[in-house]
């Protein structure tokens, strides 16, 4: 049975040696990503699967347009903590936090 690779090869300086081409390590990038803080409006901190409401009417582009009050339930963080996403009538939508309030 043939060996195989289940990581891209630019990642396979990391896989060797630990580090990412820029230095930093899989626990310093963690680190990173768990400093971040997601606030609502109110600045109430956010943790994935929360469930928060829609505090102003949005348009959507491409999509319905969401009313003021509409519940997003399980919501999930992004990379930036100014977004969350969440899914509002079947759609999967990034939404910014300070248009939401924690429930």
């Amino acid at each position: 049975m043939a060996k195989e690779k289940f990581f891209e090869d630019s990642n396979e300086e990391w896989w060797n040696t630990g580090e990412f081409s820029d230095g930093e390590t899989l626990k310093e990038k963690e680190s990173v990503e768990e400093t971040l803080v997601f606030k609502d409006s109110n600045g109430v901190t956010l943790q994935a699967g929360d469930t928060v409401t829609i505090i102003k009417g949005l348009k959507v582009k491409g999509g319905k347009d969401i009313k003021q009050g509409t519940t997003v339930k399980n919501i999930r963080l992004t990379d930036d903590s100014a977004y969350v996403e969440g899914k509002v009538d079947g759609s999967v939508i990034v939404i910014k936090t300070e248009f939401v309030k924690k429930n």
